[in-house]
């Protein structure tokens, strides 16, 4: 979120910080009246934890200059025994059963006819064919599909949210998470 200079390969948090630095100083070389600085604040909260899995939600916020800021959130899940991240499709038995089950669940909540177009009442999926988004996270509450802004929808839409209870999961779940 914060490489912004190719000459610096960021390992840690000061070497992603000195390199967003850099990159506005670049950009002050090169722009020195541009009066508008940069800003980048970065937040992250345990969504989901277990004796096997954590969840950390990890909300940003960059503005380098034009229009408007862009805003992420990104969820980073954890094996806890192997103290690695687990890719979002190692979360499922079946990676495209489980897609056909949450765009039943996207048409239903966003309204969407059943046999009609995703795009049918304003998105914008690819091809039109439903996909599932780059973010899926596990909370208290649920598994949850973020889209982002202009991931399925207009900047003003903001994040298209569907949170899907454990107990519809089981069937599609490798792990075994508890509501």
């Amino acid at each position: 979120m914060l490489i912004y200079d190719d000459e610096i390969e960021a390992t840690n948090i000061e070497e992603a910080i000195q390199s967003f630095k850099n990159g506005y100083l670049e950009l002050k070389k090169i722009y020195p009246d541009e009066p508008v600085g940069w800003e980048a604040n970065i937040a992250g909260t345990v969504t989901y934890e277990n004796e096997e899995i954590l969840s950390i939600q990890v909300n940003s916020y960059t503005f380098t200059g034009g229009a408007h800021g862009l805003s992420l959130t990104r969820f980073l899940n954890f094996d806890k025994g192997q103290g690695l991240e687990i890719e979002t499709m190692e979360l499922f038995k079946n990676s495209l059963e489980f897609q056909s089950f949450a765009e039943s669940k996207f048409r239903e909540q966003e309204k969407i006819p059943t046999l009609g177009s995703i795009n049918a009442t304003g998105f914008m999926f690819e091809n039109d064919e439903f996909y599932l988004p780059q973010n899926i996270g596990l909370t208290q509450e649920g598994l949850l599909l973020f889209y982002e802004q202009y991931e399925i929808a207009s900047y003003a839409d903001g994040p298209i949210i569907l949170t899907l209870p454990y107990k519809e999961l089981k069937p599609f779940l490798k792990l075994k998470i508890e509501s």
